[in-house]
């Protein structure tokens, strides 16, 4: 962590849930309930909601409370994150998904490597750039985004939006109640402005002004912006065969040396 703050100070860094548990877990011992209420802390979208979940875990097991306090919250609950990235990501799947996708590349020397890194990413732009055709035909919002605005679109019957003003809202469901802005597009549960996809508050209401949710989702999300995205082209380059000869000394390989585990054998 000192390391990106140093190195990227304007870059927001978070931590995978699954693996701060892992720790608690080998450490303290944990269970489905210390499990369940870690993950229901880490995906609190506002700080009353965080509290009050990290309160229950104190209860359960004040062990795994104080190693969770011992760093800091914007960097793994949803609740303090920021709302400029429009994502909520809480796990590092996206790293193992590409470092599962290098398993067979990963033996090679350094400069086969990089070139099959490249190679794999003119391949993925291109069949990328493929995909943003059909996902025309479905509609202005990317897939991902459209499944998830989907559930909430679902779960927004249960909630009633009384208007307060031209774009204000106040939405209820039995005693829990939220304050919508649509001219700002943001909720007070956080949800919408973390993901910049309508949470279930904010459709009750842009429903009430007889709009379509899908017009409210954030630029970023949209068919544009993944093309855009992947437009860039990565150059196909010549074999070895077509390089040009330069007279300059050849680089020798590093030189090898026993490491201490290969001298006690």
């Amino acid at each position: 962590m000192p390391t990106f703050e140093s190195l990227l100070p304007e870059v927001e860094h978070r931590l995978c849930v699954r693996h701060l548990y892992a720790n608690i877990k080998s450490r303290y011992s944990g269970g489905s309930v210390i499990r369940d209420l870690v993950l229901q802390a880490a995906k609190a979208t506002y700080v009353n909601g965080w509290k009050q979940k990290m309160h229950e875990l104190k209860n359960k097991s004040k062990e795994a409370h104080d190693h969770l306090m011992k760093f800091p919250p914007q960097c793994w609950t949803k609740s303090h994150f920021s709302e400029y990235p429009k994502s909520d990501m809480i796990m590092n799947n996206i790293c193992d998904s590409f470092n599962g996708r290098l398993l067979e590349a990963r033996e090679l020397p350094i400069i086969s490597l990089l070139e099959w890194i490249r190679t794999y990413i003119m391949k993925r732009f291109q069949e990328n750039r493929k995909k943003a055709e059909k996902f025309r035909s479905h509609g202005s919002v990317c897939p991902n985004p459209r499944w998830r605005l989907d559930k909430e679109v679902s779960q927004s019957r249960k909630w009633v939006a009384r208007q307060a003003g031209e774009f204000e809202f106040e939405v209820s469901c039995y005693s829990h109640k939220f304050s919508i802005d649509l001219a700002t597009k943001s909720c007070t549960c956080r949800w919408w402005d973390l993901t910049g996809i309508p949470c279930r508050h904010a459709v009750s209401s842009i429903y009430a002004k007889r709009k379509d949710p899908h017009d409210y989702v954030h630029p970023y999300l949209k068919i544009d912006a993944y093309v855009e995205c992947y437009s860039p082209v990565v150059k196909p380059i010549n074999g070895q065969e077509m390089w040009e000869v330069i007279n300059k000394e050849e680089m020798d390989p590093p030189s090898y040396h026993k490491d201490q585990e290969d001298l006690q054998n």
